[in-house]
């Protein structure tokens, strides 16, 4: 997250990150820079997280929103009909059932 947020002079204004677990908990964060210390220097925070849980037999159970500011995306303000970035509810249940079956592909190939 150091490099996209903090090499980038300011053009990157957030950063995602999706981790797998070893017991498939995905986790999904969001990223940004806050000044810290007395020399206030830009280290990066996570300042949103999400967690999908495995749940066989059942739909996945997501807890969390991430909501991203519509200009921190495109570096400028909405115009009438867009809309913030929200990463919620069925989309991230298609993708994190992807993540599991290549999770599984994986560990019964090697």
């Amino acid at each position: 997250m150091l490099f996209w947020l903090h090499e980038s002079k300011g053009d990157v204004k957030v950063a995602i990150s999706l981790t797998v677990d070893s017991d498939s908990l995905i986790i999904i964060e969001r990223w940004a820079l806050r000044r810290q210390g007395k020399e206030r220097i830009p280290t990066p925070h996570s300042i949103a997280r999400m967690e999908i849980c495995p749940r066989p037999e059942h739909p996945p159970r997501i807890i969390g929103c991430i909501k991203i500011p519509f200009r921190d995306i495109f570096l400028r303000d909405k115009r009438e009909g867009e809309k913030v970035l929200v990463f919620e509810g069925k989309g991230l249940e298609a993708m994190a059932n992807r993540i599991w079956a290549a999770k599984k592909l994986a560990e019964t190939t090697s």
